[in-house]
């Protein structure tokens, strides 16, 4: 059940929204795909929690970013837009806190940024969420 949870998180942080217009979903997801030259299942391991380290999945998560509005150009974080996405009946607020102040570090690159975040917030979701 972790993983739905860690799952759920990377579906809110990366802009796919239960609510969202399934075709500019797709175009998102399709034009950062192009864009950064990901393998493409590599991108589709992030459902499972499988986050490799390669240039190219650390450009996808920074254009998939970029695209939700999440992370500026320079990497830069909206903490307020991120909190509004992470809303959800598993995260608590605490724990939502937890994540934007733990895990959001200005690193070298703003792909960097991106991929840290990501990493540092599933091992987070995945110590402090006890979902079994």
């Amino acid at each position: 059940m972790k993983y739905l949870t860690f799952f759920l998180f990377i579906v809110a942080t990366t802009g796919i929204q239960f609510f969202c217009v399934k075709d500019d979903f797709v175009e998102r997801y399709s034009d950062c795909i192009n864009t950064s030259g990901v393998d493409e299942e590599d991108a589709k391991m992030l459902q499972h929690g499988n986050i490799v380290d390669k240039p190219q999945l650390k450009q996808f998560l920074f254009c998939i970013n970029q695209q939700n509005n999440i992370q500026d150009r320079n990497g830069n974080f909206d903490t307020d837009l991120l909190r509004q996405k992470l809303k959800n009946p598993i995260l608590s607020s605490d724990l939502v806190d937890t994540l934007i102040n733990k895990c959001i570090i200005h690193q070298a690159t703003p792909q960097e940024s991106a991929y840290q975040f990501l990493k540092c917030s599933r091992s987070s979701i995945m110590i402090n969420t006890d979902v079994s």
